[in-house]
């Protein structure tokens, strides 16, 4: 394991990169120095993230949707359920330590820094070693800050300040597509995003094509999640599976529960099944369809996990954000597919999620592995990677 000095020697380049690039790459650097005091598994916080989405899906069909049958209502409830957490929050939620060290509460955000690094820190760490790494984090922020106020000092001319602002912005992305490896390797990423967002999302909104009750479909899409975010904790972290395979059989999985389930449901819908095994058929549509929403939910997550692992620190931020971005066209489309194209053919939407899941399936095999990798710090080092 990397001592607490080697990390904080690996963040110095991003003080070089702030006195050459300005204030933007001082937010960066921030970003970048809570590793040196957070040491969380980014999979714990992935999995709590999952499973508070599955939770809030399961309560809005039972009791909300439930007992309050007017959208009007169920909107207002949906609403102030907001307030208790919002209170907590408010209560016992400590403030950004970076948005301390910002607006010159330099004292505060070296209590909750530190704070942040008690709990987290090994119990059996010696107690002088403890001392110089909470001597090293206040020694940090206070050069941040230091930077900070010259650069407010060097601030002569907005006008010219927006310009550069705009000029760092487009030359941000400009070094994310300049290396070829990359590219192919972010076109992937982008694929499987859309294919995740698509999936997820079209597995959602046609709970209410199933057999049986809305509510009760629309829960066991939430409650199916969890197995999915288990086995994607655990079985990612195996040496042998690692985060590609994992995300390479989530996704085929994904498309043959679901087409599955549609040449079943198919089946009903043209009375080509008789009346003894309907009831047979209908459960079967039923269970594939949640087995393939457990497997897209494992994706997803997988898949945000991985895009987060394989960027270099230099234009992580950027990356992810904008294979988000272009994630979310599946999002839109999701609607289109389950309500139009299933018009033209009833198992047309299973046959374009199969073909979706297949095609990123199988190009995600490109990519290469991420776990137990050393983090990468500058662009060129990730494009001779792979």
């Amino acid at each position: 394991m990397e001592s607490f000095r080697a990390k904080i020697d690996q963040g110095k380049p991003f003080f070089d990169k702030i006195n050459k690039n300005g204030p933007y790459n001082l937010r960066k650097s921030v970003s970048y120095s809570r590793i040196w005091v957070s040491l969380i598994s980014e999979f714990n916080c992935t999995f709590i993230y999952g499973s508070a989405f599955s939770v809030g899906v399961f309560l809005l069909s039972y009791p909300f949707a439930l007992v309050l049958t007017d959208w009007r209502d169920l909107h207002l409830a949906v609403g102030v359920s907001y307030l208790p957490v919002a209170v907590l929050l408010f209560i016992f939620m400590d403030e950004s330590w970076k948005w301390c060290m910002d607006v010159g509460r330099v004292d505060q955000a070296k209590q909750i820094a530190n704070k942040i690094y008690n709990k987290q820190s090994p119990r059996d760490i010696d107690r002088a070693e403890n001392e110089e790494n909470l001597d090293l984090i206040s020694k940090n922020i206070d050069e941040l800050v230091r930077l900070a106020e010259n650069f407010q000092n060097n601030d002569k001319n907005k006008d010219d300040d927006d310009a550069q602002n705009i000029q760092n912005f487009i030359q941000r992305y400009k070094k994310l597509f300049r290396y070829k490896k990359v590219n192919y390797a972010t076109l992937i990423l982008f694929s499987m995003h859309t294919t995740v967002n698509t999936v997820y999302w079209g597995i959602n909104l046609n709970a209410g094509n199933l057999p049986g009750s809305d509510l009760f479909n629309q829960a066991m899409n939430g409650i199916i999640e969890f197995p999915g975010l288990i086995a994607m904790m655990y079985l990612s972290e195996l040496p042998k599976i690692g985060r590609r395979k994992f995300n390479f059989g989530a996704l085929w999985l994904t498309g043959i529960f679901y087409l599955a389930s549609e040449i079943v449901q198919t089946k009903i819908t043209t009375n080509t099944c008789d009346d003894s095994s309907k009831n047979l058929y209908e459960i079967l549509t039923q269970i594939l369809a949640y087995l393939g929403k457990m497997c897209v939910a494992g994706a997803m997550m997988s898949v945000n996990q991985y895009t987060s692992e394989f960027y270099s620190t230099d234009v992580r931020a950027d990356a992810y954000g904008l294979t988000i971005f272009l994630g979310k066209i599946g999002s839109l489309a999701a609607p289109y597919i389950i309500g139009v194209a299933a018009d033209f053919l009833p198992m047309l939407p299973g046959i374009i999620f199969m073909i979706l899941c297949g095609v990123s399936g199988t190009l995600c095999w490109w990519l290469p592995e991420t776990l137990g990798r050393p983090m990468v710090l500058k662009i060129h080092e990730l494009n001779d990677s792979i």
